[in-house]
């Protein structure tokens, strides 16, 4: 692993367990027994440093937000929320103080807000293939659909900020994850097939 991949490594795990207000480039130096100087070497401050770690975030998010192909199977959707949710938590830090970072760097805004719609219109097309396919029975304008999808993702995007409202990082769970894939499922429910139903509930619900 190379210096500049421990910085960033070292970054993610110091502003989870922080914060990234209260963690500065000195504080990261120190956890890696280096110099200042060898971590400006990569980075000239700290919002260079975010700025990278925003790069894993898109790379990571591109990995699971694609259009979904000839599989629509109620697992294939399951995932989708699962595993995007995962990506959330792994960078929780970011989403958590996610105003702030934003207000501060408008490149990282643009950027962003360019990735909050890549999102929106992958989950938007997963719908609408979703109820083209009989698996959903609706909506069926379109001002209830954007809700829909509107929702979803600002029901999982702040399940992260949930969780850390009443829960140490070490005690969150797959089972919390699988909760919050089941709170966006939630959302769907009253538009799922009464055919599928049985079978969607075996797949979302968390166990008990």
């Amino acid at each position: 692993m190379s210096n500049r991949e421990r910085i960033i490594d070292a970054a993610i795990e110091l502003f989870n367990t922080n914060g990234a207000a209260t963690v500065g480039t000195n504080k990261i130096a120190q956890h890696l027994r280096i110099s200042p100087g060898n971590l400006y070497y990569h980075f000239k401050n700290k919002q260079d440093i975010i700025r990278a770690v925003f790069d894993l975030i898109q790379a990571d998010m591109a990995r699971i937000m694609v259009p979904p192909g000839d599989d629509l199977a109620l697992e294939v959707t399951s995932a989708y929320l699962l595993q995007s949710m995962k990506v959330i938590w792994k960078y929780r830090f970011f989403y958590a103080d996610l105003v702030g970072l934003l207000q501060a760097d408008d490149e990282l805004q643009q950027r962003f807000l360019q990735m909050r719609g890549n999102t929106l219109r992958t989950m938007r097309h997963l719908y609408k293939s979703m109820i083209d396919e009989g698996i959903l029975t609706g909506p069926n304008d379109d001002m209830t659909l954007d809700a829909l999808v509107y929702n979803s993702w600002i029901v999982a995007t702040n399940w992260v900020r949930y969780l850390q409202s009443y829960k140490k990082d070490a005690d969150v769970s797959q089972a919390d994850f699988d909760q919050g894939n089941y709170q966006v499922f939630a959302l769907l429910l009253p538009y799922v097939s009464p055919d599928r139903l049985e079978r969607a509930l075996r797949i979302y619900r968390p166990a008990e």
